[in-house]
């Protein structure tokens, strides 16, 4: 499902939100009669609803996307997909200032980020928007990007004494090969959340640790980033890693010049 799935709606605040609710007739015999189809009539894909509280959701599956509330704020619950995107951009229309880069492809930059205003933030559960002088501004749901910058004889090091290198080798081997030992996660995209301590653990065990790696990876989950996320905690581990937090970017390319920065050594 791509964005040409969406027609735009262009649907910008509270009002013309209910009133596109109110102009939708329920189906008949159904005994909800809250939730209407957004599109095309019978399509419980995409649905629009009142909620209790007189807000308005507009839902994708299983998702309320995008709510707009009685008080003018907007709330945006982002899920890493490109349908999920392109079902924002269709709802907001490409002149609101708002726009989600969320996917579950690959890419260099953090799933769910959200630009509002022209700042680029990482919203990784929500986002909650208002008007500022017209324009919608974000009011929360932001955290930090969280940056890294690598000494490069300290990582090497590292690598070299964990047995990373081995493990590498190893692993991608037996992909190659047709063995993939990882597992069948079929819901679970993104890296496993390693801690740098038992990663380095793990791979300083030999084949015995390597298996205890595997097993928390996901099939679905691209093996370039999977090592990835094993060699930076890795480089935390011998403190060859320095962190920094920011709170946004101010552009598209300052973002993505940071991102591609960090993975030169990752």
């Amino acid at each position: 499902m791509y964005s040409t799935s969406f027609g735009t709606l262009n649907i910008t605040d509270y009002d013309k939100a209910l009133s596109k609710w109110e102009g939708i007739k329920p189906i008949r015999g159904r005994s909800d009669q809250n939730t209407r189809p957004l599109y095309r009539r019978g399509d419980d894909s995409k649905t629009i609803r009142q909620l209790p509280n007189g807000g308005i959701t507009l839902r994708l599956w299983h998702t309320d996307v995008v709510t707009f509330n009685t008080d003018g704020t907007l709330d945006l619950e982002p899920y890493a997909s490109v349908s999920t995107r392109a079902f924002v951009r269709a709802v907001l229309g490409w002149g609101s200032g708002v726009h989600a880069h969320w996917s579950d492809r690959s890419h260099p930059l953090p799933d769910n980020v959200t630009q509002v205003g022209g700042h680029y933030y990482h919203t990784p559960q929500f986002a909650t928007l208002g008007k500022v002088d017209g324009s919608w501004s974000l009011l929360g749901g932001s955290e930090p990007f969280e940056l890294t910058s690598l000494d490069k004889k300290l990582t090497k090091a590292a690598l070299e004494e964990t047995g990373y290198n081995q493990f590498k080798v190893w692993l991608t081997t037996q992909i190659r090969i047709g063995l993939d030992p990882r597992q069948g996660d079929r819901w679970r995209s993104t890296p496993y959340d390693w801690s740098h301590r038992e990663v380095s653990q793990y791979l300083t065990s030999g084949p015995e640790g390597w298996g205890e790696l595997v097993r928390r990876m996901s099939k679905r989950c691209e093996i370039d980033r999977e090592l990835e996320t094993l060699r930076r905690a890795v480089y935390k581990c011998a403190g060859a890693a320095t962190e920094t937090a920011v709170p946004y970017f101010e552009n598209y390319k300052a973002m993505t010049n940071a991102f591609a920065a960090m993975r030169k050594y990752g």
